[in-house]
């Protein structure tokens, strides 16, 4: 909903979507590039998965690149959200965006 109204800051802004079952976050998946212009084409910029380790998933979404993308600095604080957000859902994805600036 939000989406159409967002822009990157110097082509560097990071999307995170945490996908949780029952309050609790299982993975996240990072893209970036994704709101360059007028792109925001499918299998057009790199998606890439994560446990919650930060530790790289062998996982493919769709065409998309797999680049590696640095774990944000608030990614405990990220995940406590995304648990208190998804509480009382069978299963709910829980969204973050960031700039290039706040990573570990």
């Amino acid at each position: 909903m939000a989406e159409q109204y967002v822009e990157q800051i110097d082509n560097q802004l990071y999307d995170y979507k945490f996908f949780c079952f029952n309050g609790k976050p299982f993975c996240a998946y990072a893209a970036k590039d994704h709101f360059e212009g007028d792109k925001n084409n499918i299998d057009d910029y790199p998606i890439s998965f994560y446990n919650l380790n930060w530790e790289k998933l062998d996982v493919q979404y769709g065409h998309h690149k797999t680049d590696f993308i640095p774990a944000p600095i608030h990614l405990e604080e990220m995940k406590e959200i995304a648990s208190i957000l998804s509480k009382d859902f069978p299963f709910v994805r829980v969204d973050f965006l960031r700039h290039k600036k706040s990573y570990m």
